[in-house]
């Protein structure tokens, strides 16, 4: 509901060793707690919008601990190539 921002980018091992053009940059994904949500398949991008609507409506309990509303994000992997029938893991962090 409020302000957020978001990257693209791909999984690497070590940023340095990755020759990047000078127009990209490297975002570390901070060590925390994080909750791991993995969807039904689905089609895109409905798939990711009830997820979303679910982890919204969910209550601390149901997380665990209560969210640090810092770092989430979303793995599209292999899983989510079919846009008729995709699946994704989002992670959300929480302060345990």
């Amino acid at each position: 509901m409020g302000t957020y921002t978001y990257f693209v980018g791909e999984q690497v091992s070590n940023a340095d060793e990755v020759n990047l053009p000078d127009d990209l940059i490297t975002l570390i994904i901070p060590a925390q707690t994080y909750v791991k949500f993995t969807t039904e398949p689905g089609t895109m991008p409905f798939v990711v919008i009830q997820a979303w609507q679910k982890i919204w409506g969910m209550k601390q309990a149901d997380l665990g601990d209560e969210r640090r509303f810092h770092t989430d994000f979303e793995v599209y992997d292999e899983r989510a190539m079919n846009p008729k029938a995709a699946a994704l893991d989002i992670y959300i962090g929480i302060k345990n």
